[in-house]
């Protein structure tokens, strides 16, 4: 008989891909109903239901009903382990030998419960499209770009229609470039939200409602449509050019230095209110940003989109003023 805390390192070599189809699924759901925080692939090891199981059984309000259900998948996933290691030495196998399994592109990725939400919020219903976002840029990268199309000025309902038509544009692997695709969208959407408005046209019956995909077109692509390079041809050579606004600076997703980003949210009117594991600035207004230490003491563009978007502002008056004060 195994006990539980022999059961916990038996379960180190074991991993989803190995299982069967219904042990899969009943492991899935039941991290998700622990709240466990990342997608499961099938190249994860079942240690991790062993560390749910210690952290569930060090809190003092804990669920007897939750520990017994990982007691027993515990149980069944250490004896299954252990079954096929005596097997193995029964048969004279080698220590490294293991089970046949697929090779990891051939091997099904599991898309957990949240996950599956998140990807169905921006319009990405299809398992086999999540399954292969999260194969080429992984389930941390996935999230983050989801969380980032919902915090845009892109707006849920429009970013469903977007997404749903164009799945695609989330594979885009370097952060930089899909930062800049998510910025000029909004911008290509502003543009057309200003000539609508003009023109009184409701903002259900707007070129991007109608046809989502025409804000992945080029800026110019755009300006011909509306006709608006007719509008600029027009205006005479001897007219002065109008100097550029300081809120419509063209964002740049880069990469920050720490001490960079706290001189511009201190030109915002932030100020550091406490430094422990995480820095939280507060403004006059009450409006309160929690960031935390880079390991690096670099901010990556993802971090510093999300950033932008708690400070309330947007990605072009933030470059305005990094471009002023660095």
């Amino acid at each position: 008989m195994i006990d539980i805390d022999a059961g916990g390192p038996l379960l180190r070599k074991l991993k989803l891909g190995r299982l069967d189809p219904a042990l899969q699924n009943e492991i899935v759901d039941f991290a998700d109903e622990m709240g466990y925080e990342r997608t499961i692939t099938s190249e994860d090891s079942l240690h991790f239901i062993f560390r749910i199981y210690q952290a569930e059984k060090a809190k003092e309000k804990r669920s007897r009903r939750m520990l017994k259900k990982a007691e027993d998948l515990i149980m069944k996933l250490a004896s299954l382990q252990y079954e096929t290691r005596q097997r193995e030495i029964r048969s004279g196998a080698k220590e490294e030998k293991k089970a046949p399994l697929s090779r990891w592109s051939e091997a099904p990725i599991t898309i957990g419960k949240r996950l599956t939400a998140l990807f169905e919020s921006i319009g990405i219903t299809q398992q086999a499209t999540m399954e292969l976002i999260v194969g080429i840029i992984g389930e941390r990268k996935a999230v983050e770009r989801v969380e980032l199309i919902l915090a845009s000025n892109i707006g849920q309902p429009l970013a469903k229609k977007l997404f749903g038509a164009r799945p695609e544009a989330l594979f885009e692997p370097r952060d930089e470039i899909f930062l800049s695709m998510i910025s000029d969208i909004e911008t290509k959407k502003e543009i057309m939200d200003r000539w609508s408005t003009a023109r009184d046209i409701p903002e259900e019956k707007r070129m991007y409602n109608r046809n989502p995909p025409l804000l992945f077109e080029s800026h110019a692509e755009i300006s011909r449509i509306l006709g608006l390079e007719k509008q600029e041809a027009s205006v005479t050579e001897d007219r002065a050019p109008q100097p550029l606004k300081e809120e419509r600076a063209k964002y740049r997703p880069i990469p920050m230095r720490n001490t960079d980003l706290w001189r511009v949210l201190e030109e915002f009117g932030y100020e550091l209110k406490r430094h422990r594991n995480e820095m939280v600035f507060a403004n006059a207004e009450g409006r309160t940003l929690t960031i935390g230490a880079p390991h690096n003491r670099m901010y990556d563009p993802i971090v510093i989109r999300h950033i932008i978007t708690d400070m309330g502002t947007t990605p072009e008056k933030f470059e305005a003023v990094r471009q002023r004060v660095l």
